[in-house]
């Protein structure tokens, strides 16, 4: 059998011999033929936690809501209304990158 033959996607003999891991792993250079793919690797997001209550924050990402999912974003300047003040971390900026948080945002 010719080498076009070997690891090309189509079964030529009866056993599928020539389409192989071990056969297609031996072909090297002009003889090995290959497919590229290409794949969306599903990623967790990284969803906007509400705001404090009587608080708010801004985020990188014009006109984020929480509740809204981002692969990717930074959370800072939170803020509280007149006569509250920020308790919890004292971090200025809490970023998410494919769900993992880097902290938790502070109440009010």
């Amino acid at each position: 059998m010719s080498a076009t033959h070997y690891c090309d996607g189509a079964r030529d003999c009866a056993d599928g011999s020539e389409e192989t891991n071990d056969a297609c792993a031996t072909n090297s250079g002009s003889e090995f033929r290959s497919e590229a793919v290409s794949l969306r690797v599903a990623s967790l997001p990284c969803i906007l936690p509400p705001y404090p209550e009587h608080g708010a924050y801004s985020t990188d990402i014009a006109g984020a809501e929480p509740g809204q999912g981002y692969d990717r974003v930074t959370l800072s300047d939170v803020t509280c209304e007149r006569g509250y003040v920020a308790r919890g971390s004292t971090s200025r900026e809490f970023s998410c990158s494919l769900g993992v948080w880097t902290g938790t945002v502070p109440r009010c």
